[in-house]
């Protein structure tokens, strides 16, 4: 089991100052850590976006491995266009699936 999630990270961003609480893992919430970003002309651009909960689980079986992802995140609004196709969201499990078992290969 591959597992991500969000915790509350001051980013220093004037133009974004959303704090973000944690919904799905409240042990994440008590984590309290700043970042100076050195470049604030990229940060006008860039939109924050928090993982409640992000990950695979994989199963191997008998002839056969399984695998179920997992994602929740929230940004303040419904996902774009592009993360909603069934067929991209395919081409991205699988994308990574393939860096898990050359991760486990070498």
């Amino acid at each position: 089991m591959f597992v991500q999630t969000a915790i509350d990270l001051d980013d220093q961003n004037t133009f974004d100052t959303r704090r973000y609480k944690n919904a799905i893992v409240k042990s994440a919430n008590s984590l309290n850590i700043n970042v100076n970003a050195n470049d604030y002309g990229q940060m006008k651009s860039k939109k924050k976006m928090f993982p409640n909960l992000t990950g695979l689980i994989i199963q191997k079986k008998s002839d056969h491995v399984c695998v179920t992802y997992i994602n929740s995140i929230y940004s303040g609004k419904s996902l774009p266009k592009s993360f909603r196709i069934p067929r991209l969201k395919a081409k991205k499990m699988v994308y990574l699936a393939n860096l898990i078992k050359d991760t486990i290969n070498q």
